[in-house]
């Protein structure tokens, strides 16, 4: 599962962008950026892909960082199914939301 959360600053605000397993509910790879281009969702996704292997399905939110062809490319190159929608495994989405949450609550 991916998602990103946008974090507001004094001046603007920052992206933190994460892939989370549903199996372990943990994030195996993230990045803080201050745009919100698909090019730091598709370095994350090669980077957990690299490190942990691949999964049956990706699932991946509907934002345009995830939508993104590259990203999209980097996980059919490695053979997985793509779930852009939610339909397969939308409880899976819990834990990228509950990650969110406690971000927001121990830093903020």
């Amino acid at each position: 599962m991916s998602g990103h959360y946008q974090i507001p600053m004094k001046h603007g605000f920052v992206v933190l962008t994460a892939v989370v397993d549903a199996a372990s509910r943990r994030a195996r790879a993230h990045k803080v950026a201050t745009t919100l281009e698909g090019s730091h969702a598709s370095e994350i996704m090669s980077e957990a892909l690299g490190k942990y292997g691949k999964p049956a399905i990706v699932n991946k939110n509907q934002s345009s960082q995830f939508a993104d062809t590259d990203c999209t490319c980097v996980v059919l190159h490695t053979g997985c199914k793509v779930c852009i929608n939610g339909r397969i495994a939308w409880r899976n989405y819990v834990f990228v939301e509950r990650l969110w949450r406690t971000v927001k609550c121990k830093h903020f």
